[in-house]
């Protein structure tokens, strides 16, 4: 099992990456699957399987779990790749690109119902007798998907409903009836942003967190470009907190 690494983990789901990381090392022992690393995962959002029910029947199914609970959405690839060889996420991720390059094929989602060995595809049983005669074994790997800055958020300056297609973000937050839109770079939301009640307009940086739950950065006012106004910052609304509004650009910087 193996996971494309992240650059830092926050205090607060460190416990909860820590039993996490205890139910996947559980899962190597039951059942001979790889552990290589994790990232940390948003603890609200992730629902750890019960150790004691695991077996080499129902991991691919537990996995599932713990993927689809993943804030930011990711994806279940399933391998085969040479028993006793040591691999670390890069190395698995890179080697499950250049595979799926070579013969021209989707990285395999856990999910299908064939299985892909060296380019070909089996089903799960006409692959038992391949995998046995090839030495190999079962190998997964857990990828994020892309940051999703869509949905509702509580912020500094109101609450903020953005829509997210693709890498192309749009949205209105409630100062001034602004509007905002953006790009997604990376973890990155690159925005402008315009108020047509108070005829303001400017642009920022959005940095969204680990979990996907939150995001902060500065922004800029138009009318002073060399001076950072403030720091905007939003955490996803409740369903209690949707109603609620904060304090307006034109009160003050952050």
């Amino acid at each position: 099992i193996a996971s494309s690494p992240v650059e830092s983990q926050t205090t607060a789901n460190r416990q909860e990456l820590k039993l996490l990381r205890v139910f996947l090392a559980e899962a190597t022992r039951k059942t001979g699957t790889l552990v290589v690393t994790l990232p940390s995962l948003g603890a609200e959002e992730v629902v750890i399987p019960t150790i004691e029910s695991l077996d080499t029947n129902n991991l691919e199914e537990h996995l599932r779990t713990v993927v689809s609970r993943m804030p930011i959405p990711g994806r279940l690839i399933r391998l085969n790749l040479p028993k006793g060889l040591t691999w670390t996420a890069d190395e698995l991720l890179t080697y499950a690109k250049a595979e799926a390059t070579l013969f021209r094929k989707q990285l395999q989602d856990a999910r299908s119902e064939y299985v892909d060995i060296l380019g070909q595809s089996f089903t799960k049983d006409q692959a038992t007798p391949a995998i046995e005669a090839l030495n190999l074994r079962p190998v997964y790997v857990i990828t994020y998907g892309k940051p999703f800055f869509g949905g509702t958020w509580q912020t500094t300056y109101g609450k903020m409903v953005l829509q997210q297609r693709g890498n192309r973000v749009t949205g209105t937050y409630s100062t001034g009836s602004g509007i905002i839109e953006g790009v997604v770079m990376g973890t990155e939301l690159r925005v402008t942003w315009q108020e047509p009640d108070n005829g303001t307009s400017g642009f920022g940086s959005f940095v969204i967190s680990e979990d996907g739950m939150s995001f902060s950065g500065p922004w800029y006012n138009n009318t002073d470009l060399e001076n950072q106004a403030g720091i905007w910052t939003g955490t996803r609304a409740s369903e209690a907190q949707r109603g609620k509004t904060t304090s307006s650009k034109s009160s003050g910087t952050s």
